[in-house]
């Protein structure tokens, strides 16, 4: 179904608009612009010698961005990353604003930084010029699909966002508005139309217990940690990925990432952090029937089970719904050291 982008930019520009987490979407815009105007300062070729983690979690942190895909707890994972190596990362960003060279260069370089992604790349490139560059985020690419505007993308990063860019701006022309305000409504969009919201009667209907949660041996922090991740980089589950919601309720349980694929089908995404069993899987597969049932339709459902490490049992259990069912494994890097790997000063930055 492609979606009608004339009556939904009308409804989003009457005076009383107001979406979840942003309050009235006029009063937003004007922050947003706000914002861009100040962070963008931050980001001047001039200013990144002085890039700290304190300026990091600003650019980062949606009530200084008005970017309302990241918010405080995720912020905070990203800038652990950034600060990791801050050189680098400050040679990455002046990689970015470096409109001397081909942006489809320029954003390709800047992801072979730890802890870059399109998401963060693209969301400095929007707060430094945002009459320029778009904001790429999941939640955005499935807009720009769901109103035909981009079908699959193929390529590079590079080559992706330039086609992200040039769906935009032709966007732009035809509503007569800036990129910051487009943004704002393909945003609002994705929220208030397509992000999938439990009925009153799923919500309230009886839960999986979290001690059942529990009887699988996942720390709890670990996990959130490993979903914000995800939820920000769902093309490290699965190329062409895009989540539309996070931690999402339904009748039978709390699924982690609730996504679509590139053909528009659903995937359910269930994250076990440490050894996951059978159990783990028919956790799953409840998941996949309640949204077979209540929200497919005539599209497809297919799960992914990511952990860390998996048993015999599921492993048996996973080869009878292959057709179906993926898993995934992830692994943590860490690294010891004679001498601190963060400076105490960029650590209280």
């Amino acid at each position: 179904m492609v979606l009608d982008i004339g009556a939904l930019f009308q409804e989003f520009m009457r005076p009383e608009t107001e979406a979840e987490l942003v309050g009235n979407v006029h009063a937003w815009i004007k922050r947003r612009r706000e914002a861009c105007e100040k962070l963008g300062r931050l980001l001047a070729p001039e200013n990144l010698d002085g890039l700290t983690g304190e300026t990091i979690f600003k650019l980062l942190n949606f009530e200084e961005n008005q970017i309302p895909e990241l918010q405080k707890r995720v912020a905070l994972r990203l800038v652990l990353r950034l600060v990791e190596d801050l050189e680098r990362t400050k040679s990455a960003i002046r990689v970015l604003i470096d409109e001397g060279r081909d942006i489809e260069k320029r954003l390709n370089e800047a992801l072979e930084c730890p802890g870059i992604g399109h998401v963060t790349a693209t969301m400095i490139l929007f707060l430094r010029d945002p009459k320029k560059y778009p904001f790429w985020s999941g939640p955005k690419e499935t807009v720009l699909r769901a109103i035909g505007r981009i079908g699959k993308l193929r390529g590079t990063y590079g080559e992706k966002y330039r086609e992200i860019i040039e769906a935009e701006e032709k966007l732009c022309s035809e509503l007569g508005v800036d990129l910051i305000t487009l943004d704002s409504f393909l945003w609002w969009v994705w929220k208030e139309k397509l992000s999938p919201t439990p009925t009153k009667e799923e919500s309230e209907s009886e839960q999986v217990p979290l001690e059942a949660e529990r009887e699988l041996r996942v720390p709890l922090e670990a996990e959130r940690e490993l979903r914000e991740y995800l939820s920000l980089h769902p093309e490290a589950i699965e190329r062409g990925l895009s989540v539309l919601n996070t931690e999402y309720q339904t009748g039978v349980g709390r699924i982690d990432l609730l996504c679509r694929d590139e053909s528009g089908n659903f995937v359910v995404v269930e994250l076990k952090k440490g050894i996951a069993d059978e159990r783990a899987l028919g956790q799953l597969l409840r998941y996949m029937g309640w949204v077979r049932e209540k929200m497919a339709g005539e599209k497809e459902v297919k799960g992914i089970l990511v952990t860390h490490e998996s048993d015999e049992n599921l492993n048996y259990a996973v080869k009878e719904v292959a057709n179906k069912v993926k898993l995934k494994y992830y692994a943590i890097k860490f690294e010891l050291s004679d001498t601190p790997l963060i400076k105490s000063s960029e650590r209280n930055a």
